[in-house]
C-alpha cells in the first residue's frame, strides 16, 4: 500500500499546470502503479489519482488534528498571549515554509492593499522565496509586515491571531488550515479543490482567488465585521470536531487496513 500526501497537482496558470502533471506522470506514476493499493488524504486527491492519472485502486482518507492541542484561548488568556507576542490591531497570521506554491508574495502584496491590518509571517525563510518576500517588503516600505522566522509555538500564534491567510496554489488537505480551524481562527484561503473541501465559503471562512487586492478586501471585511468573523471561527472548530480529529482519522486508517486483509 502506498500513502500519497503530497500536493498531487499545482494550480498554477494553465501552462505550468500542464507541465507539472507531465512531471508527476513521469516521476511518480510508475511507482504508484506497482502498489497493490494507493491511499491519499482528500476526496479531490482520490478523484485526481483515479481520473486524471488513471490509477485503478485509490482510497481516500481525511487528515485529522488534535483539538486539545489546537483550541481557542479564553478571552483573558488570549489578551495576555497577544501582549506577550506583541500583536496589536487586527492581526493576520501567514504560516508555512516559504515556497512558490505557498504563494507568500501574494500575501505581502495583500498587506500593501490593507495598511490598516498587521501581517505576521511564520516559517522557515531560508529559500529564494523567503529572500524575495523580505526584499519586496523593504521595496514597498511596508510597516505592517513582520517576519518571525521558524517557530515552535504555532498553537499560541493561532490562538493570538485574528485571521489566517493562506493564499496557497497547492495543497492536499492542509494541516495548517485544520490546525487554525481547530483553534477557532477564521481562515481566508484560495478556492483550490482540497481547500474547498475544508472551508465552506461564508460559513467557516472565505475562499478567495489568490489576487492580492481581493485577499486584502476579504481580510478587511473580516476586520470590519467582528461578530460574523467570530462565527466563522466557531463553525470552523465545529467542523474539525465533526470531521477532522486524529481519532477519526485513526479509525479510517484501521478500517482501511482491515479491508486489505484476506477473508
Amino acid at each position: 500500500m502506498a500513502v500519497v500526501h503530497d500536493q498531487l497537482d499545482y494550480h498554477y496558470p494553465a501552462g505550468l499546470k500542464g507541465w507539472y502533471r507531465q512531471v508527476y506522470r513521469a516521476t511518480k506514476l510508475g511507482g504508484l502503479r506497482r502498489a497493490d493499493s494507493v491511499v491519499t488524504v482528500s476526496q479531490w486527491g482520490q478523484a485526481f489519482l483515479q481520473g486524471t492519472m488513471g490509477l485503478p485502486r485509490v482510497g481516500g482518507l481525511t487528515n485529522g488534528v488534535n483539538p486539545d492541542r489546537y483550541q481557542p484561548a479564553p478571552p483573558a488568556g488570549r489578551a495576555a498571549l497577544r501582549a506577550r507576542l506583541g500583536f496589536s490591531g487586527f492581526t493576520v497570521l501567514v504560516p508555512g515554509r516559504f515556497a512558490p506554491e505557498k504563494n507568500q508574495l501574494a500575501a505581502v502584496l495583500a498587506a500593501r492593499h490593507a495598511p490598516d491590518l498587521n501581517f505576521v509571517f511564520a516559517g522557515d525563510m531560508d529559500s529564494s522565496v523567503g529572500s524575495a518576500a523580505r526584499t519586496l517588503t523593504r521595496a514597498l516600505r511596508l510597516r505592517n509586515v513582520t517576519f518571525l522566522g521558524r517557530r515552535w509555538d504555532l498553537p499560541d500564534l493561532y490562538r493570538a491571531a485574528d485571521a489566517l491567510l493562506q493564499p496557497t496554489l497547492a495543497e492536499n488537505q492542509s494541516l495548517v488550515t485544520l490546525e487554525a480551524m481547530a483553534s477557532g481562527l477564521p481562515v481566508v484561503t484560495t478556492p483550490i479543490p482540497a481547500q474547498a473541501e475544508l472551508i465552506r465559503d461564508g460559513v467557516d471562512g472565505l475562499l478567495v482567488p489568490p489576487v492580492p487586492h481581493l485577499l486584502a478586501r476579504a481580510l478587511r471585511a473580516m476586520a470590519a465585521h467582528p461578530d460574523r468573523t467570530a462565527q466563522f471561527g466557531v463553525q470552523a472548530r465545529q467542523r474539525v470536531l465533526e470531521r477532522h480529529t486524529l481519532t477519526g482519522t485513526a479509525a479510517q486508517v484501521a478500517a482501511l487496513l482491515r479491508s486489505c486483509l484476506p477473508d
